[in-house]
């Protein structure tokens, strides 16, 4: 981890795959952004719009 001057936090880790890293990170809202890898964030933008069309169904 790493605190910079303006407040913020780098977090660096090593973990199992993508899935298990974007799991980890959405469970900080939107305090949180997806800075690298690029497909990081793309996978974060489908599990999160994948999810809101879960819970967003007419049962």
């Amino acid at each position: 981890m790493e605190d910079l001057a303006d407040g913020t936090l780098t977090v660096r880790f090593a973990a199992d795959g993508l899935d298990e890293i974007c799991w980890h990170l959405v469970t900080f809202g939107e305090s949180v952004s997806f800075e690298n890898p690029a497909r990081l964030r793309q996978r974060s933008v489908s599990t999160c719009v994948g999810l809101a069309a879960h819970h967003n169904r007419n049962d």
